[in-house]
């Protein structure tokens, strides 16, 4: 791989790690916020009850996955603590 190409794999790299930090950071947002409102409304806190209600705290009204909370390390615990 000659200098260019290493420079462009470097940045697509570097961008690739900001995204998925990005993406990482608003599940984690957006999970927690949903948590606690489940929390406060004395509804069951389920991994189907914050996919679904999730969606009231996303600004692109996707939610998040269930599997998104159980490979989040830092959501699983706040999950684990409330459910």
């Amino acid at each position: 791989m000659n200098r260019k190409q290493e420079l462009i794999h470097s940045d697509k790299k570097e961008w690739l790690e900001k995204v998925h930090q990005q993406r990482k950071d608003r599940s984690v947002s957006i999970g927690i916020q949903t948590i606690d409102f489940l929390v406060s409304k004395g509804i069951p806190v389920t991994y189907h009850n914050i996919s679904h209600h999730s969606k009231a705290f996303d600004d692109k009204e996707k939610g998040i996955h269930i599997n998104t909370i159980k490979r989040n390390e830092e959501l699983y615990e706040h999950y684990k603590k409330h459910s």
